[in-house]
């Protein structure tokens, strides 16, 4: 909603969604092909500033017929003892840190059986029957399968934060304008 309504006020402005790596975007920062790259990444890279934007609950996504499918939300104990599918597309890899530091591990070590880049490529691992795959609830939206469904989970992982990274220089009032009504769409 918040992205239709700014195209309305600013048809005019040059609009281009892309779905790379984090670091690919970072560099197309970097080298001034793009002005902005909306992630989950924590970027500490010299004349990059971040604008955290929202954060975002996290969720788990699993086959219908899973045990715990009939739940309405999970624990993180829940999935600790299954193989896991944690999205790996920032270089940082701040998601995969959050969640192996906070799943508690029961009778076996974590397993961590892949690393899909894409929340798509995530859904069809888990609809595949491979395992569970926790992601944000932005990650998850619009990534439906028939027979996948997303739990949230109830507590022990702190939401992840969603920022806006951008060059050092000062934002253009377009970004700026961007930038507040993407805060204000997630409030």
């Amino acid at each position: 909603m918040a992205l239709s309504s700014w195209r309305q006020t600013h048809s005019d402005a040059d609009l281009q969604i892309v779905n790379r790596s984090g670091r690919a975007l970072l560099a197309e920062i970097e080298a001034g092909l793009l002005d902005a790259e909306i992630t989950a990444m924590c970027i500490t890279e010299p004349d990059m500033v971040s604008d955290r934007l929202w954060t975002d609950s996290w969720l788990a996504a699993l086959p219908k017929g899973h045990g715990v499918a009939s739940e309405r939300a999970l624990e993180l104990a829940d999935l600790a003892r299954e193989p896991l599918a944690v999205l790996a597309p920032d270089p940082s890899s701040m998601c995969k840190r959050q969640i192996v530091e906070h799943l508690p591990t029961v009778d076996s070590p974590l397993s961590i059986a892949e690393h899909p880049t894409t929340a798509l490529a995530l859904m069809t691992w888990v609809e595949a029957g491979c395992g569970i795959g926790p992601l944000t609830a932005t990650q998850g939206e619009g990534v439906a399968h028939p027979i996948v469904i997303l739990r949230p989970l109830r507590r022990g992982l702190p939401p992840a934060e969603i920022h806006l990274l951008r060059s050092g220089a000062p934002p253009s009032p377009l970004l700026s304008g961007r930038i507040e009504c993407l805060r204000g769409s997630r409030a």
